[in-house]
């Protein structure tokens, strides 16, 4: 599409192809990390095929080709080759009571959906913000069994699957949240009011908690890596707009991305927008804190 973003547009005859991205992935004991993270937000006006692959670089004992595949080598690969293996586990259906240990599997095939919208809100079309000292939480990014008891799992549903792969999209990788949040101080008193993006400790069991727990020391595990966009409006009446890059680790409790300080009778509006990212481990929560 040529209006898309403003970007760059390619037009794909019928019964040909593009090449997207042609890189090479070093892997062990060249390199410590043998893998490419790669997003791509693209838009089309009619129907396409994708398909990803990779091949060992062709070599011998005389010689090395190190150059890169050209595009009939990747169709041929395509047309005459199998899936990748080893395949993981066989997912567990969702619609059945399971016993013993639940398989989420690979995430591969063809999701329905590309962005959550939200708008939190608890007091007609306002978010009455806590009394001091108090918060609350909502979850965010939930998936199948491990939604901190909410049962509002998040993740889209694959329409096209293999079928040794998993029924949703775990997380929604790629998935553009746009969160929006009124706030309203109704209390009698100014108050500053936080608002942090967590990744809490996940329970064993998806059962409904009235508090959430974090490490005082996180492992070195890292649960989230990504962007956020922040706005509102601050206290001179001008919208303030700001992009915060978040590191996370499981079980490790946020700063806030946004502190405001609100009078008595305040409005002020916060929208909070992220893609989330490829390689994170969910779920999440949006807390907000009254001090």
């Amino acid at each position: 599409n040529k209006n898309y973003y403003n970007k760059s547009f390619v037009e794909i005859k019928p019964n040909q192809s593009f090449m997207l991205m042609n890189e090479k992935i070093f892997i062990a004991p060249l390199a410590t990390i043998n893998g490419k993270t790669t997003m791509f937000k693209l838009n089309s006006d009619g129907p396409l095929y994708v398909a990803e692959l990779a091949m060992f670089k062709r070599s011998s004992i005389f010689s090395t080709d190190d150059t890169n595949p050209d595009i009939d080598e990747w169709i041929s690969l395509l047309n005459n080759s199998n899936v990748s293996e080893k395949r993981d586990h066989i997912p567990t259906p969702l619609n059945i009571n399971y016993q013993g240990i639940f398989y989420y599997s690979r995430v591969s095939g063809v999701v329905k959906g590309n962005k959550w919208d939200a708008k939190i809100i608890n007091e007609n079309d306002y978010f009455k913000i806590p009394n001091k000292s108090k918060g609350v939480a909502y979850a965010l990014n939930n998936v199948y069994n491990h939604t901190f008891g909410t049962n509002q799992a998040q993740s889209g549903n694959v329409i096209k699957r293999y079928s040794d792969t998993a029924y949703q999209s775990h997380a929604n990788y790629g998935v553009t949240y746009d969160i929006e949040i009124p706030l309203y101080n109704l209390n009698q008193e100014a108050t500053s009011v936080a608002i942090s993006f967590d990744s809490p400790i996940r329970t064993v069991d998806d059962i409904r908690q009235d508090k959430v727990s974090y490490y005082e020391n996180p492992p070195e595990k890292i649960t989230f890596r990504g962007d956020f966009k922040v706005e509102y409006q601050n206290s001179l009446g001008n919208i303030v707009k700001k992009y915060i890059h978040v590191v996370q680790r499981s079980g490790q409790s946020g700063l806030p991305l946004v502190s405001i300080f609100m009078q008595p009778g305040d409005k002020r509006n916060v929208k909070i927008s992220y893609v989330y990212p490829a390689d994170c481990t969910p779920p999440h929560i949006l807390t907000i804190t009254s001090n």
